[in-house]
């Protein structure tokens, strides 16, 4: 796994086996970053990765947010609750030179309304693993957390063969399928 853009494009990071992490491959980064910057109804939402602030949820490795980091994002929050892959997020945040622009909590996701942010989220990555039904328990809590910016998107990253989810907060912008995965972006209503 590697970056694939930016200004730490084609730094290796740091992985490890771990039979439930699923990291997200550099095919499907590449295309969700492309979605992100051109995508049809992305766009229209004024939103720009260049400077914004990250909230990366069920982070595992945190490729997501050092890819975006590399690409110009100006900080990125990680929420992770696996020992294993809390000290593999900090290896690689020492390895990219990341320490000033990252905050990393080792804590379960669907304990959020319990963190103190101190940012406004810009983006918000959550991938959570599939078929354990914490795609729908987090999204129950987004309105419990008053920490987003006007235009904020949501990325939930599911089964391709789950439901799309469904949020009276937020508005489905998007989906896209890749592999065995879909991605379904989203704003604020």
């Amino acid at each position: 796994m590697r970056i694939i853009s930016g200004n730490k494009k084609g730094h290796k990071l740091i992985t490890k086996k771990n039979q439930f992490a699923r990291p997200i491959s550099d095919k499907n980064r590449e295309t969700i970053f492309n979605l992100l910057a051109h995508g049809n109804g992305i766009i229209e939402t004024g939103f720009l990765l260049h400077q914004c602030t990250i909230l990366d949820v069920f982070a595992g490795t945190g490729s997501f947010s050092f890819e975006a980091l590399s690409r110009g994002a100006k900080k990125s929050v990680m929420l992770e609750k696996d020992s294993m892959m809390i000290d593999l997020i900090y290896e690689n945040i020492k390895k990219l030179d990341f320490i000033d622009i990252t905050e990393v909590h080792h804590i379960d996701a669907l304990r959020i309304q319990s963190i103190d942010f101190q940012d406004k989220f810009d983006l918000v990555y959550i991938d959570p693993p599939y078929e354990k039904g914490l795609d729908i328990k987090f999204m129950d809590r987004i309105g419990m957390i008053d920490c987003f910016s006007i235009n904020c998107i949501f990325i939930i990253e599911q089964s391709i063969e789950g439901k799309v989810l469904e949020n009276n907060k937020l508005e489905l912008i998007r989906t896209k399928d890749l592999g065995n995965s879909r991605f379904s972006f989203f704003k604020i209503k």
